[in-house]
């Protein structure tokens, strides 16, 4: 059997895979599972090149593990779902993120499982509630989905999951998601060696978060606060900029913090659903945090919604 896994490039991606792969070498005795690391952009791409590879090396399952397609892509993505189908391939494509009945509607393929499940606070807690509801978890794997919570809620009340969620961000390399795979797959962290990195990346990493405080502009919305900060570096953590202005800011109806590096502005709130903005944007993501792509306009189109939404 041989399998391959499609996932996001975050902490959570990284412990979807890894509950996958564990999971499949404990129920099948012999069992070959290729990763690929994806952006949600990049979605349409990884998913050609899957189904190149998986023609190659005779695949039967690809999983697809927290990646919401943007609604601009789907037709295409729906096009290599089909073709993998076709081919005799199974695809499961599991997801936490809030996604719109169209998408559902043109993804719902014969031979295509959709899990998705937006009341979860990770991807890797409906991956474990799907491929292990009829085995116990292992103490390892329960540990990695407290991480995977942990960093996608972006409440870092785990020091490792900080950890890799700094140290993921700032030096963005491909073969440090390939071994902390590796290292979630065996149930061996190197938690030192993450920790001197982190160490190592301290005092210019504070440096930039300290800029992003000083880029804040405040609006007033039809009587509501809406803060906006400019990052100067996409190597450094949303979760830390959306702290230190939810502290400075508590009253603020909307976070915006743009990215120009990652061409993206994600979209912070305590009592809207930056979910449903976002994708009429062309983005998504959670009730509470979302993210948009990023264009000179994307101010002036965020505060046109806006005002609709609070007029509502």
């Amino acid at each position: 059997m041989s399998s391959l896994v499609v996932t996001h490039l975050d902490l959570d991606g990284i412990v979807c895979a890894a509950i996958v792969i564990r999971t499949l070498k404990r129920v099948v005795d012999d069992v070959t599972t290729l990763c690929r690391f994806s952006s949600v952009s990049a979605i349409p791409k990884m998913m050609e090149r899957a189904l190149r590879e998986a023609e190659v090396l005779s695949v039967d399952r690809v999983f697809i593990c927290d990646l919401c397609p943007q609604p601009h892509t789907i037709p295409y993505i729906a096009k290599v779902v089909t073709d993998f189908v076709k081919q005799g391939i199974e695809v499961t494509w599991i997801d936490h993120h809030s996604w719109s009945p169209e998408v559902r509607k043109k993804l719902s393929i014969e031979g295509v499982t959709l899990v998705v499940n937006s009341e979860k606070n990770s991807c890797a807690e409906v991956v474990a509630e799907y491929l292990a509801k009829d085995h116990t978890l292992d103490l390892f794997t329960n540990y990695l989905i407290e991480l995977a919570r942990d960093s996608d809620t972006g409440t870092h009340s785990m020091e490792m999951s900080y950890i890799i969620d700094k140290v993921l961000k700032w030096f963005n390399d491909m073969k440090l998601r390939y071994k902390l795979l590796n290292y979630f797959i065996t149930g061996q962290i190197d938690e030192k060696y993450l920790r001197e990195l982190a160490e190592k990346v301290e005092p210019e990493y504070s440096r930039y978060l300290a800029k992003a405080l000083e880029n804040v502009n405040i609006l007033e919305v039809e009587g509501h606060e809406v803060v906006i900060t400019k990052v100067p570096t996409s190597r450094i953590l949303v979760s830390d900029i959306k702290r230190l202005i939810e502290e400075k800011y508590p009253d603020a109806v909307l976070y915006i913090i743009v990215r120009p590096e990652e061409m993206k502005a994600t979209l912070v709130s305590k009592v809207l659903d930056v979910a449903s903005i976002a994708r009429k944007l062309g983005g998504g993501g959670h009730k509470n945090v979302a993210a948009v792509p990023y264009d000179a306009q994307i101010q002036w189109k965020l505060l046109k919604m806006l005002r609709e939404v609070l007029k509502q």
